[in-house]
């Protein structure tokens, strides 16, 4: 523990059926962060540690309370993590054509670092069910920022769902609300399990976006982007 750090817990539920009703409380030294559905599948969930919870302790004790009428099971794991410090990536508004009701597009720079493309505990934004079209995801800067490279670690549930890893891409910068393909830009990478870096001519802009071409027939998605 911490205490003058700024720390997240991480809860890892697991795979057990669940009823969609079930909801409990999670508590911190008898703090109350988060209640939480328990609903769907394997994931891990991070929830900011208060002051209040973590002041004048060494100790951080943890407890689950089920919501009336409901009923807990299938947490895998309970850790203290510290919260990373804020980057362009981080501080900056994510969008794009679509999003969906579980997998938000905020998953992706939301700084917490995927395992393997095929991750299914950290959330994840993907473009399902478009196949085979062009899409795009972008952010917003909080500010105007010199920029020159971008990392992506794209999202590949084979075997279980549709989406693989993207056929082509491209990355723009706005200005004067054009948007504009970088410029001298190094090798778009499309690899699985580890991100894919690239640079180019660094540029002042207040917005970057991707511009991916869906594979044939599948989807696609990413886990994170960073950008420096």
């Amino acid at each position: 523990m911490l205490p003058d750090v700024a720390q997240e817990l991480d809860v890892e539920f697991g795979g057990e059926r669940r009823r969609p009703a079930d909801t409990a409380n999670i508590f911190a030294n008898e703090t109350k962060v988060a209640t939480v559905r328990l609903a769907g599948g394997p994931r891990a969930e991070y929830y900011p540690l208060t002051n209040a919870a973590l002041k004048g302790t060494s100790v951080l004790f943890v407890k689950f309370q089920a919501a009336a009428g409901s009923r807990i099971g299938g947490v895998a794991g309970v850790s203290v993590v510290k919260i990373p410090t804020p980057t362009i990536a981080s501080s900056s508004t994510a969008s794009s054509t679509r999003t969906n009701w579980q997998f938000i597009v905020n998953a992706i720079n939301d700084q917490h670092e995927p395992k393997s493309s095929g991750d299914r505990l950290k959330k994840h934004f993907d473009w399902w069910p478009a196949k085979g079209t062009n899409q795009w995801v972008q952010y917003d800067f909080a500010k105007p920022a010199r920029v020159s490279a971008v990392e992506v670690y794209w999202f590949d549930d084979t075997g279980i769902g549709e989406c693989r890893l993207p056929k082509s891409w491209r990355l723009l910068y706005r200005e004067n609300a054009e948007w504009k393909p970088v410029r001298d830009a190094g090798d778009y990478g499309c690899k699985g399990d580890g991100y894919n870096r690239t640079t180019f001519d660094a540029v002042e802009t207040d917005g970057l976006r991707l511009d991916v071409q869906l594979p044939e027939k599948f989807s696609c998605g990413l886990l994170q982007w960073k950008v420096e």
